[in-house]
């Protein structure tokens, strides 16, 4: 049991086993006669466990201006956000191998383990880059505080910890792995506030939730189309200056798709064309085999992509014959002569709402289709690409937001969270034997394409010159109608451009703009 004890806390365990070993010592002197030993250390115990034991006194408030040495700040991202506690309200007590921290009357104790609190240890982060500068691997098991209390006007927890010991495993007893552990240690309410919950940590890394869609359910979403010129920053020097970029990413994060009106088209090549412009403000192009920028553009029956024929191109992601696929894609419309091409109208859907409705629907299908991988390839003779993956891939804890299987909640039944859909039928290569085998992974298969293709779900707009749509490539399925040509044409008819982004970089370009800074280009924030 821990208490506090004159704004100390003390192990009564500890304090028991001294007692015991003075009481072994006392009684081994008498029965060897040894008595003025015996009287020295009768004495020893009689002056040093009364100074120890006292009248308990639990004390949680904060201790008056006591003054320590200045930390670092954990967080790469230094907000000066006041705290939701207040300090009178905050509660501390010790448990046996965690600090319970009450932050409030009416919230249940946080737990913080000792070994977390040693590990997590802001004076062991470098002052100039924030990182580390010891291993997880290295934290004492056996870490344990002396004292906790308030300081600083109750806006940081002081801990002061028990003298590192030797570990002892299997019976031998092992060399500290690491020495030089701080003895006193500062962290910010603020900083375990933070990571007291799940949503508060995704708050501070601006986690959004993504919002699975209907057609209807898109058409209501309030930044589905921008303006290009809305997306450049205005001349205002405050934090807003960046608020039509923000609200863009935040469509792109919560919707998957976004549409940008008015983007130039004149230039078409891939050294001065504008989606390159547009691209690197959502984040670095990655440049794939078709390069950093490439053209669909309707080469009939000579081409070796059924993008670049003027066919009906039914819903698919781009590049599922990758291990790790683009996260977003651009396409931008540079060229449709008005009356000369009939047709060729974009559909979307997506597959995150087809997926929980699926789930919903039918759990057995839904669980086949997390399990039985699916094989895509690209052959030709310059290239054999090849990858398998799961029509529907579970989220992982590295997926961002962590929280946001919130949004399968609304589907009626406990639904496991969709990272990624992997749906590509023209680039799909023949299925593993293990996965045709099992009788239930058609009837599955089946029902997941009709919901995607299903009516109040594809969303159909037509892209005109000028309009460029961004979108998540592992998420919302994209296709085309066919298009025919009228008349004697001139030139090329119809001609997108596009581009493959990376959601990291969108994601850390959101976070910065939401804390008032500007995102950069270069790698000064890097190096």
């Amino acid at each position: 049991m821990h208490v506090m004890i004159d704004d100390r806390a003390y192990n009564y365990n500890v304090l028991h086993t001294l007692h015991f070993h003075f009481i072994l010592r006392f009684s081994s002197a008498v029965l060897q006669n040894e008595s003025l030993f015996a009287m020295n250390t009768f004495n020893r115990l009689r002056s040093t466990i009364p100074s120890l034991i006292r009248t308990p006194s639990i004390k949680n408030t904060p201790s008056p201006n006591k003054r320590y040495p200045r930390l670092i700040d954990t967080s790469p991202f230094t907000q000066t956000r006041s705290s939701t506690s207040s300090p009178s309200s905050i509660q501390l007590s010790l448990g046996s191998n965690t600090l319970d921290i009450q932050f409030q009357p009416d919230e249940a104790k946080c737990r913080f383990p000792y070994t977390w609190l040693r590990d997590s240890d802001p004076a062991l982060i470098h002052s100039t880059t924030g990182q580390k500068i010891h291993l997880s691997s290295q934290v004492p098991l056996a870490a344990h505080p002396l004292e906790v209390e308030l300081v600083k006007e109750g806006r940081y927890v002081r801990v002061v910890w028990a003298p590192e010991k030797e570990e002892e495993e299997d019976g031998v007893v092992k060399k500290k792995e690491k020495d030089g552990w701080p003895c006193e240690t500062e962290f910010s309410i603020e900083m375990l506030r933070r990571y007291s919950k799940l949503e508060l940590e995704d708050g501070f890394r601006h986690a959004i939730c993504p919002i699975p869609w209907t057609r209807d359910v898109l058409l209501r979403s309030t930044d589905l189309t921008l303006s290009y010129p809305s997306l450049f920053p205005s001349s205002s020097s405050s934090s807003s200056a960046l608020d039509g970029l923000r609200r863009g990413m935040e469509q792109l994060l919560r919707y998957g798709i976004l549409f940008v009106e008015d983007v130039p088209y004149e230039e078409t090549s891939d050294e001065r064309c504008e989606l390159g412009r547009l691209a690197r403000m959502f984040g670095r192009v990655r440049e794939t085999m078709y390069g950093r920028f490439w053209d669909v553009i309707s080469r009939g029956l000579a081409s070796r992509n059924v993008a670049y024929t003027d066919m009906e191109l039914g819903l698919h992601m781009d590049l599922a014959y990758f291990e790790h696929p683009p996260r977003y894609q651009i396409l931008h419309m540079v060229r449709k002569e008005e009356g000369k091409v009939v047709g060729g109208e974009s559909m979307f859907s997506d597959g995150l709402e087809g997926a929980y409705w699926l789930g919903k629907m039918d759990r057995e299908a839904f669980d086949v289709l997390c399990e039985k991988g699916v094989a895509f390839h690209y052959l030709n003779e310059h290239h054999h690409l090849y990858r398998e993956h799961r029509t529907i891939q579970l989220a992982s804890s590295s997926t961002i937001p962590s929280s946001s299987s919130s949004s399968s909640s609304s589907y009626g039944r406990l639904l496991p969270e969709v990272g990624y859909i992997n749906y590509s039928p023209p680039f799909q290569a023949p299925l593993p034997l293990s996965t045709a085998s099992d009788p239930r992974f058609f009837p599955a298969l089946r029902t997941f394409t009709r919901i995607l293709n299903s009516r109040e779900r594809i969303f159909e707009r037509e892209l005109k010159p000028g309009m460029a749509v961004v979108f998540d490539n592992r998420r919302v399925l994209h296709g085309r109608r066919g298009f025919q040509s009228v008349g004697k044409q001139e030139g090329i008819g119809r001609w997108l451009k596009g581009c493959y982004l990376e959601g990291d970089d969108l994601l850390d370009r959101l976070r910065v703009i939401r804390e008032g800074k500007v995102p950069s280009d270069d790698a000064k924030g890097y190096i």
